[in-house]
Formats: C-alpha cells, sequence, structure tokens
C-alpha cells in the first residue's frame, strides 16, 4: 500500500519537500505526461512529491485523500492544461472534472485567506507542449512568477526545482568593497583577466581554442564514465554537506559566504549548482577512501562544460599524482599536462607562448585537481602552498582529497585560500534502495533480488545489519556490489543469510575478490571476451601490487619492474653481455690469449654496472642546450666511472695491438666523441608528460637503438678504418648490445623473460596493462598505470602476501 505520511527522514538525511501536484485528466497523453514529470522529481531529483495515480491501490474517499494532501503540501503544483484552466476557474459543468474543480476551490479559498503564503506554496506549472495561456486566472499568471519545464530534467526544470530546494539558481553576492572609477571609466585595471591591448584577433583564437577544448574534455570524460558504467542506468547518487571542522577551512569572509547560519547539503547532480553559489569559486571536496571523489569530480568537470559559454573558461580535471610540487609550480604544471593530454595545445601561435601557456595565464581553464592524498604525505603541504601562491583573486579551483590526508597537508601549512570545504557522506539505507534495485532484471511476478537485503538493512535487527550498511555505505562498496550481484545471476541475500559474512571486512574481501573475476567474465565483460582468465589477471596484479618499489607514487612504471627481478640475475646477464662483447672482438684482433683476459675485464665492469643501474626512459632529441651539464651529470653515475673507463682500455688494446701507441690515442678520441655523443642525443623523457605507456616504451626503444647506432656506428668506421671491416663490424655490434642493455627498454626485454618464465605476469606486459585498464581495473595517468582505487591495490597487495 502507498504510504501516505511522505517520505521519513532517515539515515540522516535532510528532509525533502512534500509536494502535490492537482492537474486535470485531459487526455491520456496529458496524464502519461504528468506521470512522467512526477517520476522524475520523485525518483530523480529526490522530491518527496504525491499523486493521485501513484494511491489507486485501495478504495478511497478521493475528497478526504485531497483535502489530506493540500493542507500538509510544503509546495501544490497547478498543472497548466485547458481542462484545469476552465475546472479551477469555476467555468465547467458540475460533472466535468469535479476532482479538479474541488481542488481549485480548495486552493481559491486559501490564497483568499492568506495570499503572500499561498502565492509561495501554489506554483503553476507549464509542461512540454503546454503555454502559459493555460495557468488557471486566479493564479495571475500575468504578474507571478510561472515555472515552464522544457525536459524531465535537472536542466530542463532547473527553475522549479531552485524553488522546491529553496536555493536561488542566481543567489546574490555580499556587495565587495567599492572601489572608485578610473580616469575614463570603466572597471578598475585590476579586475582585469587579459590584458587589454590583447588584439581581437587573439582574443577570437582563444575563444574558438577554449570551445575545441571544452568539445573534447566533454568527449574524454562522457567516455570514462561510459567506462565506468557511471550512467547505467544511473549515477549513485552520492550526497554532501559542508563541513564541519573549521580549522579546514579559509574565513567566511575570504570565500564570500554568510559568517553564520547553516548551509545546505546536497546530491551528486546538485555539485554544479553547489558551485556555482560559492562566490570565490574554489571548492575543496573531502572524502574517505572509496567516497566517490573521483566521480564527484567526473561529473562536476561535465556539469560545468555544459553549462559554459561560447569562449568561456573551461574545466580540465588533472590528476595531481603526477605532480612534484616541490620541483613545479602549479601553473607549469598545468601547462605541461594539457601539453600531454592535449597536444594541439602545444603549438606555439601567440608570440611563441604555447596555447596552453595562453590559455592558463588568461585564466581561461578552471582547474579540477583529483586526488592530493596520492601526492607523497611530505609533498602535500607543498602542493597547498603552491596553489596559493599561484591563484589570483578571483581564479577558481577544485580539490579532492581524503578527510585526514588534507587536515595533516593544512596543519604544518594553511588551508586552501578562498575555498568552500564540502563532505562526502556515507550512502544511507534510502540511498541504496533508491539505487541497487534500479540495476537488476525486473521481475514482475516477484520481489526484486535485491528487497530482501534492503529490507533487512531497514529493519535493523542486529549487528550484522550495521557492518553490512557500514561496508555498502562507501559508493565504491555498493558499485562492487551492483558488478557482483546486478550484473550477474549471484543472489545477494547471501550477505544476509551466509556466515562468512559476520563482520565488515568479511563483506569487504568478498566483494573486491569478486571485482576482477566479473571484468573478466566472457559474458559480463563490457570489452569483448578476455585474452586472459580472472585467475591470471589477479596473481598478475597481486604481483604489481605487492611490489610497492614499482610505484614510488607515480604509479606502475614498467621501466622500474627490472627491481623485481633479482640482482644476482641481472649481475649475470650483464657478466655474459660484457664478457662476449670485450672478449669476441678483442680475441679478433690478438688472440684467445688476448681475448680471454679482455673478456674476463668486461664481464666483470658490466655485472658491477648491471648490479645498480636504474635507467630511466629517454627520447630521442636532440640536445642543443645543457649538453655540457648532461655530460658531467653522466660522469656521476655508475656506468661512467666503471664502464666507460673499462669499454675505452678495451678498445685502445685492441689498437694498440693493431696500430701502436696512435691507434691507441684514436681509440680515446673515438670513445670520448661516442661519450659526447650520447650526451648530446640523449634526452630523459617527462614520464608525466606521455601520451601513454605504450608511447614512452616506443619512445625509449628508438632513443635505445639510435644512441647504441650512433655509438656503435663511431666505434665501427674507426676501427674498421685501422683493421679492417670485419674486425669493425665487430666492434660495431658490441658497442650496440652493450649501450641497448643498459638501457630501460633493455633492461625491461630481461624483465620480461625472467617474469613470463617465473609466471610473474604475462609476455605482452604492456598489452595486459592496456586490457585492464580498458576493463576499469587500472587507469591510466600519463606513461604510468594506477589501479583504479588504493582500495583494490591494498587488497591485491595482502592477498598476494598471503599466498606468498
Amino acid at each position: 500500500m502507498a504510504d501516505e505520511s511522505g517520505d521519513r527522514a532517515g539515515d540522516g538525511d535532510r528532509k525533502p519537500p512534500r509536494v502535490f501536484v492537482t492537474y486535470s485528466h485531459d487526455s491520456e497523453q496529458h496524464k502519461e505526461s504528468v506521470l512522467r514529470f512526477c517520476t522524475f522529481l520523485r525518483a530523480e531529483a529526490g522530491i518527496d512529491l504525491h499523486l493521485d495515480r501513484w494511491y489507486e491501490n485501495v478504495r478511497r474517499d478521493w475528497s478526504v485523500w485531497a483535502i489530506r494532501q493540500l493542507t500538509e503540501a510544503d509546495f501544490i503544483l497547478v498543472v497548466a492544461s485547458p481542462g484545469y484552466r476552465r475546472k479551477a476557474d469555476g467555468w465547467a459543468d458540475d460533472a466535468d472534472g469535479r476532482g479538479a474543480q474541488f481542488e481549485g476551490a480548495i486552493i481559491r479559498d486559501n490564497l483568499t485567506r492568506n495570499l503572500p503564503a499561498e502565492t509561495a506554496r501554489v506554483l503553476p506549472v507549464v509542461l512540454p507542449g503546454r503555454n502559459a495561456d493555460e495557468i488557471p486566472a486566479f493564479l495571475h499568471a500575468a504578474t507571478s512568477s510561472q515555472y515552464t519545464v522544457s525536459s524531465f530534467t535537472h536542466a530542463g526544470a532547473a527553475e522549479l526545482l531552485a524553488v522546491l530546494r529553496g536555493v536561488a539558481r542566481h543567489p546574490m553576492p555580499p556587495r565587495g568593497r567599492f572601489v572608485e572609477a578610473t580616469p575614463g571609466g570603466g572597471r578598475p585595471a585590476a579586475y582585469r583577466r587579459e590584458p587589454a591591448h590583447v588584439p581581437a584577433a587573439v582574443t577570437a583564437l582563444l575563444d574558438q581554442v577554449c570551445d575545441d577544448l571544452a568539445a573534447v574534455v566533454h568527449g574524454q570524460w562522457r567516455a570514462e564514465q561510459r567506462l565506468r558504467r557511471l550512467q547505467d542506468p544511473a549515477p549513485i547518487e552520492i550526497r554532501w554537506e559542508p563541513c564541519d571542522r573549521p580549522e579546514l577551512e579559509d574565513h567566511s569572509v575570504n570565500i564570500g559566504l554568510p559568517p553564520a547560519g547553516p548551509r545546505a547539503g546536497g546530491r551528486l547532480t546538485d555539485i554544479a549548482e553547489a558551485f556555482d553559489r560559492v562566490p570565490s569559486g574554489r571548492l575543496v571536496v573531502l572524502g574517505e577512501p572509496g567516497a566517490g571523489k573521483t566521480v564527484l569530480a567526473v561529473r562536476l568537470t561535465l556539469d560545468l562544460v555544459a553549462r559554459r559559454d561560447p569562449g568561456a573558461p573551461v574545466p580540465v580535471l588533472f590528476s595531481v599524482a603526477s605532480w612534484d610540487p616541490g620541483r613545479e609550480a602549479l601553473h607549469d604544471w598545468l601547462v605541461r599536462r594539457l601539453i600531454a593530454d592535449y597536444p594541439g595545445l602545444g603549438s606555439r601561435p601567440v608570440r611563441g607562448n604555447t596555447l596552453a601557456g595562453v590559455l592558463v595565464g588568461a585564466g581561461r581553464v578552471t582547474p579540477v585537481l583529483d586526488g592530493l592524498d596520492e601526492l607523497p604525505t611530505a609533498s602535500r603541504g607543498a602542493a597547498v602552498h603552491r596553489i596559493n601562491a599561484a591563484l589570483d583573486h578571483g581564479d577558481p579551483l577544485v580539490v579532492t582529497c581524503r578527510v585526514e590526508e588534507y587536515a595533516a597537508a593544512v596543519a604544518g601549512a594553511d588551508v586552501i585560500t578562498a575555498a568552500a570545504v564540502l563532505v562526502l557522506r556515507r550512502l544511507g539505507v534510502g540511498d541504496l534502495a533508491e539505487y541497487l534495485p534500479r540495476t537488476a532484471r525486473a521481475e514482475p511476478d516477484a520481489g526484486g533480488k535485491w528487497d530482501p537485503v534492503i529490507a533487512f538493512l531497514r529493519r535493523q535487527e542486529d549487528a550484522r545489519a550495521g557492518h553490512l550498511l557500514s561496508v555498502l555505505g562507501v559508493p565504491l562498496m555498493t558499485s562492487l556490489a551492483r558488478a557482483v550481484y546486478s550484473d550477474t545471476a549471484a543472489d545477494p541475500a547471501e550477505l544476509i543469510r551466509d556466515e562468512r559474512f559476520v563482520d565488515p571486512a568479511a563483506v569487504a574481501d568478498h566483494l573486491i575478490d569478486r571485482l576482477i573475476p566479473v571484468a573478466y567474465d566472457e559474458i559480463l565483460a563490457q570489452q569483448g571476451p578476455p585474452r586472459w582468465t580472472a585467475e591470471q589477471a589477479t596473481r598478475w596484479l597481486g604481483f604489481l601490487a605487492a611490489h610497492d618499489e614499482v610505484f614510488d607514487g607515480d604509479g606502475i612504471a614498467w621501466w622500474r619492474l627490472d627491481r623485481a627481478v633479482p640482482r644476482a640475475l641481472m649481475v649475470v646477464v650483464g657478466v655474459v653481455v660484457g664478457a662476449a662483447c670485450a672478449g669476441l672482438p678483442v680475441g679478433m684482433v690478438g688472440g684467445v690469449a688476448v681475448g680471454l683476459p679482455a673478456g674476463v675485464a668486461g664481464g666483470v665492469a658490466s655485472g658491477l654496472v648491471n648490479r645498480s643501474l636504474a635507467p630511466t626512459p629517454s627520447t630521442m632529441r636532440l640536445r642543443w642546450h645543457g649538453a655540457l651539464r648532461a655530460a658531467r651529470r653522466r660522469t656521476e653515475r655508475t656506468t661512467v666511472p666503471v664502464g666507460w673507463p673499462v669499454a675505452t682500455a678495451l678498445v685502445a688494446l685492441a689498437l694498440w695491438i693493431a696500430a701502436g701507441p696512435l691507434g691507441a690515442l684514436v681509440a680515446g678520441v673515438t670513445i670520448l666523441a661516442a661519450f659526447g655523443l650520447d650526451a648530446w642525443f640523449d634526452v630523459p623523457a617527462e614520464v608525466g608528460r606521455a601520451a601513454s605507456p605504450d608511447w614512452l616504451l616506443r619512445a625509449d626503444r628508438t632513443a635505445a637503438l639510435s644512441r647504441g647506432a650512433a655509438r656503435g656506428g663511431v666505434i665501427g668506421i674507426v676501427v674498421g678504418m685501422i683493421m679492417g671491416p670485419e674486425t669493425g663490424a665487430a666492434f660495431g655490434l658490441a658497442a650496440i648490445v652493450v649501450s641497448v642493455a643498459y638501457t630501460a627498454w633493455g633492461r625491461f626485454i630481461v624483465t620480461r623473460i625472467w617474469c613470463t618464465v617465473s609466471g610473474r605476469f604475462p609476455l605482452r606486459l604492456m598489452a595486459f596493462l592496456d586490457d585492464a585498464h580498458k576493463r576499469g581495473v587500472l587507469r591510466r595517468s600519463g606513461g604510468t598505470y594506477e589501479f583504479r582505487h588504493a582500495i583494490l591495490r591494498d587488497w591485491l597487495h595482502t592477498k598476494e602476501r598471503r599466498q606468498r
């Protein structure tokens, strides 16, 4: 039976307004339109709305029912139509729509008794296909507010929702300090964002670039939203409220908010409106792990893009994990990330500046910085300092972070200036009841599969209900529960019946344990049949999660995976490569008696180098500036005091045997030239700037082969000129092999072979990681991969250690 008492304010929720809808049954089409409108307001907007068609399950005295609804409603929505106007204004026959006539008479009487109060309570609504001329005359349609609903969406009903929620769409900002007009009139120069002398052509170019960037950002995050299935069937209604810890928020006068009084909370769908209500344009969103901070950041980005005007600033979502605030200013990092993520912004059409630099400098980008807590602990305070130092008055900003991590970051420094702070709340039973049943297949002849679980949570009969709610109250766990049960034939009732789930940890472990099997299920997988099984994926990802040194705060980096290889193996590989590449060419010149000692010396030197080498990816670019500094830095590495002197000695020995002291001198000059070319060509890659991990791997492979060819070519040509082409080719080939072996790509080859043979991960590791990203297990950040959430990484880490 329908509950006439309305929704209860449970689960810590702010009670929504009670709303009654009065309308006329003009036609079946009009009745269906009213039903869709009311369903939207109740199911999607969260309004406690009551409609007669939802109460037809029992015989009623409709006049008594109508009086009760009209009396108890906070708002009465009058749906305009020709029939309702005729009946409510008293022009209809007695038998024509008695219900609408009865309700209209009561509304008219109430307006007569208290016109100001009832004018605010009775809201005329014009649905799609209707017009304002159909509003009853007694509601003064020509002189009073009316609410046109263009579509049954939050945007289409924005004006009406603003009134029902008691929040103005365009709140009056607090009055600022009066500043006298400067000579010649106009706004004071301090408030100008772009210099007055910027040519109109440049402004038009920036407007077009902003619009193009907005389209790309919208498409990018819509695709990510689909990948995470945030829209299927609807996003989880994450709730937020103002922070109640004053030490985490700046002074109200700096934010521009009233110094006292309650501030309303809201839902995920309200976040863009909440951001617009902050006069300073700065917002910090805090939440516990899995609370939905990234989901909210994505939704806010999409909503702000959708509502921006042409040429207006573009909201862009950045993952903070790739920022080193100790070395890089905020604006420099934003420019670098914009060029990396949107390469077209790297062009320089404006006085030599990149488009990304001009956009950031002109305030045409609204940064949405996701994951301040993903920075190393020691860097978070520096990040806050960098943010405050970079922002001018009026610059907007959004930052997400875990609650305690943000508290620790600002405890030793300062809060983010002029930023309002919101805290994400846990989901309540009502939220779960709204979301989970909608994700499962409808069963007309029986209750939904989630009904027993929701009923169990509502009753709160024992501690298990509280434990289960503590887990499902985290939006991440709710999405996992949906994947485990709604998308499969599994019965969620086992969560309340199975003795395994007696505490929160057991429930959480079970849900996380099922995430990867669902992602790699041949039928359920959204990316098509998987190339690897769930068991393989769990084992390989567990290995990566268990090796903390792989991450170093920057994600899963392929060039750091060599740390998982036993050091002794790397020494053996170095010895074999060094012995072969030194002994064989030298032996061709001086025979076995000389080649054998040369091989031993080369093997020992190569083993020592390979034991402690930690190369990073490089790119193949000419270094016009800083080559000497690069060469000096290279002399400080292990490869220089050991590798290069030994290589010089071996080549010099071979040429001494063939050509005497002059040959040894030529050898020294040749090695020095190769070393100089190496410093000139070898440019370390900026990992955070990489378009993808695959791009970074290809760039390093190209750099490794190119440097090897340069070294081998110089040495091979010189040796060949003195001792013949065969010997020159041998020395050149040896130089290429040794050169490649010491690069990040060369060591990655050894790592892949070893880890494939030992079962650590597949031979085609990069393809596996890319596939895991597409299946929603990993996410990508520049040149590295990261686990979709730290909770999953930590769980895999723990599981792998237990299995050792």
